[in-house]
């Protein structure tokens, strides 16, 4: 198995798909189960995470040494999931750090 998923438009490590956004065990795997995603979809749910990544949504930036780091709200299963990115300085690509369901965010 790839460390990530190919693209020129962001770094996804693959076990942060396979191995922690479609764990079963875990309280965001409804959101991505409502919208028809499984265990073993995961090259399928980055190629959505990858489409609908837009840094002009981003909020809540962080600058630190080195990197600058921001969330982007998607919806995902009626659920608000906020993802979180970070642009290493010496990164061409912004890198894929975590997804969780933000309970704050209200969607229509």
């Amino acid at each position: 198995m790839p460390e990530c998923y190919p693209s020129m438009k962001v770094y996804v490590p693959v076990a942060k798909i396979e191995g922690y956004l479609l764990d079963t065990t875990r309280d965001h795997y409804a959101a991505f189960e409502a919208e028809g995603y499984r265990p073993g979809d995961g090259y399928k749910l980055f190629k959505e995470l990858e489409r609908r990544y837009d840094r002009s949504k981003a909020f809540d930036f962080i600058y630190g040494l080195g990197y600058t780091q921001y969330s982007i709200s998607m919806e995902f299963g009626g659920a608000a999931v906020r993802t979180v990115w970070r642009e290493d300085h010496i990164s061409p690509k912004p890198r894929f750090i975590t997804a969780y369901i933000d309970r704050r965010i209200e969607h229509d």
